[in-house]
């Protein structure tokens, strides 16, 4: 058996230091600097994460268009949550503006949830792995 280390393991919420791990491309580049990956694959890695990234986020984003404007209700609980946060100002929405989405934020991963961009996942195990306290 596998064991799987979660990024959440070893979370200090008082720790402000040095990140403690390389970024997906600086890690791909620190493997392909120590003979591990090819340009190639890097470069293929590289195209998947773009290509990927992009499309399940429009998808993602259509879905979610669709269900706001089909569902009426739910779209006039969004643009009252909306106007809650911006009133008749016509300033740029702030991150901290999307935190106070509560709403909005609901609606998407609802709309995620039945309308997924990625249905499923073509991978199968083929021993048993421990993630943290729960075998998969």
């Amino acid at each position: 058996m596998h064991y799987v280390r979660d990024d959440l393991d070893d979370i200090d919420e008082n720790d402000v230091g040095e990140k403690k791990r390389l970024a997906f491309l600086e890690m791909m580049l620190e493997l392909k600097k120590n003979g591990q990956m090819t340009d190639e694959e890097v470069w293929e890695e590289v195209n998947t994460i773009m290509f990927e990234g992009h499309d399940t986020t429009a998808a993602g984003s259509s879905f979610a268009l669709c269900v706001l404007g089909y569902l009426q209700d739910i779209q006039a609980r969004v643009h009252e949550e909306i106007d809650a946060i911006f009133g008749d100002s016509n300033r740029q929405c702030t991150f901290q503006d999307t935190l106070e989405m509560k709403y909005l934020e609901k609606v998407i991963m609802e709309t995620l949830r039945l309308f997924p961009p990625v249905p499923l996942i073509a991978r199968q195990l083929n021993q048993d792995v421990k993630l943290g306290t729960l075998y998969v």
